[in-house]
């Protein structure tokens, strides 16, 4: 997928079950995380409900985006997932909880 900028987000989601995953981010240049300049953001997937929350983020950090675009696909089980398909949700992020159904 065309990359708009260091903020926006692709997740590729690989179904079948629930799940989670936590996202990690900093500054990426210095020390700044070891005085707790991070942030986590959740992520969870309802396979049965077929929906992906991202989760307002734990922490925050200099230049942190404050809005991003976030792109959702679907892996297909048994062959994966291609980097030019096109994205099954999308929205907006802005820090509150995002919700999106496939």
């Amino acid at each position: 997928m065309p990359d708009g900028g260091p903020g926006d987000l692709d997740v590729v989601v690989f179904p079948g079950a629930d799940g989670e995953f936590a996202l990690y981010e900093d500054e990426a240049d210095g020390w700044g995380y070891e005085d707790g300049a991070r942030a986590w953001i959740g992520m969870r997937w309802n396979d049965t409900e077929r929906t992906l929350t991202i989760a307002a983020p734990d922490g925050a950090y200099p230049g942190m985006p404050e809005r991003r675009r976030v792109r959702v696909r679907l892996a297909t089980p048994g062959a994966g997932w291609r980097d030019d398909a096109p994205a099954q949700a999308e929205g907006e992020y802005t820090g509150a909880e995002l919700r999106l159904a496939l």
